[in-house]
């Protein structure tokens, strides 16, 4: 006999009824009788007899049933102390697993698909990890007061200098143009080509901003600000429209709408890219290590690229 058997058994007792003992037992009422039928057989005897119709226990089922209960009561007991004992083990472990909170620059996401890059969390069984997206001053302010580990920065390592800089990717700076624009013939831009140009901008507190003041700066001119907005579709309707230059993600793979070209901007900064900061006193743990070499393959396999900006002749 197993411990099912005897409830099964100690509920038929209770209700003198198999219809009603399947029913709060949730099985049906042929699985139940097979099981008194396995009882009587393993035992050599008659558990319950029908008399006018009626259901009644034989004498030794009486018997049994009398003893049947205590033990039914003591492993109820040691169930309720197992999952007792398996919570407790399971908020040890949770405490225990690292937490590793990422947060993003506005546009480092692009070559990452967030289906990809979250779905990929629970291959990832000894940490918990949570995303949170914000302006590149934002990522500093988190990453500068503990508030998350890592930072995803399209960035270069001088304007992370209070951070150590753990490089993802090198990539290029690209515009939008519109196809109305002279500019839109040329194979590539330089610096010198925004003069005098209406500039979308994605504010000061993004780094691609700070790229462009300080590119444009050792050229001596400063750039023709007509709106400052972290709203792509905005800006690319003006690039399409031949308002304005704005920025434009790198390629490959980076699909525009039609009556732009995405341009490449030749700067002078060659470590411009995509690279995750932290404290310097951080310590890379193996959940952020995994973090990290999973950004850089996904990358690899969303772009076909070996992130490597290609040179500007």
């Amino acid at each position: 006999m197993d411990i099912q058997q005897l409830r099964y058994f100690a509920v038929i007792n209770q209700t003198l009824n198999y219809t009603r003992a399947s029913e709060r037992l949730y099985i049906s009422r042929q699985a139940l009788s097979r099981t008194i039928h396995d009882m009587e057989k393993e035992l050599g005897e008659s558990l319950f007899f029908i008399d006018k119709n009626k259901l009644c226990p034989t004498p030794f089922a009486r018997m049994l049933y009398e003893n049947v209960a205590g033990v039914l009561k003591a492993f109820g007991t040691l169930e309720s102390a197992l999952a007792v004992w398996r919570r407790k083990q399971e908020q040890e472990r949770e405490q225990e697993r690292e937490r590793l909170a990422v947060v993003f620059g506005i546009g480092a996401l692009h070559p990452l698909p967030p289906q990809a890059l979250f779905g990929r969390q629970a291959e990832n069984d000894d940490a918990i990890w949570s995303f949170e997206e914000r302006t590149d001053a934002g990522v500093r302010e988190k990453i500068a007061g503990g508030e998350a580990l890592l930072g995803i920065l399209r960035t270069a390592p001088d304007f992370v200098t209070e951070f150590d800089a753990l490089p993802l990717w090198q990539e290029g700076v690209y515009l939008l143009v519109s196809e109305k624009n002279p500019l839109a013939a040329k194979h590539w831009l330089d610096v010198n080509d925004l003069r005098e140009q209406p500039f979308v901008t994605l504010g000061a507190d993004m780094d691609l901003h700070a790229l462009l003041e300080k590119e444009c700066a050792l050229r001596g001119f400063t750039p023709s600000y007509l709106l400052a907005t972290l709203d792509f579709h905005l800006a690319l309707g003006m690039a399409a429209r031949n308002e304005a230059l704005c920025f434009g993600s790198s390629p490959p793979g980076a699909g525009h709408a039609s009556g732009v070209r995405l341009k490449p901007l030749k700067i002078s900064n060659g470590a411009w890219g995509c690279y995750a900061i932290k404290n310097h006193a951080a310590a890379v743990s193996p959940s952020m290590q995994l973090f990290l070499d999973r950004c850089r393959s996904i990358y690899r396999e969303n772009t076909g690229a070996d992130g490597v900006r290609p040179e500007i002749a």
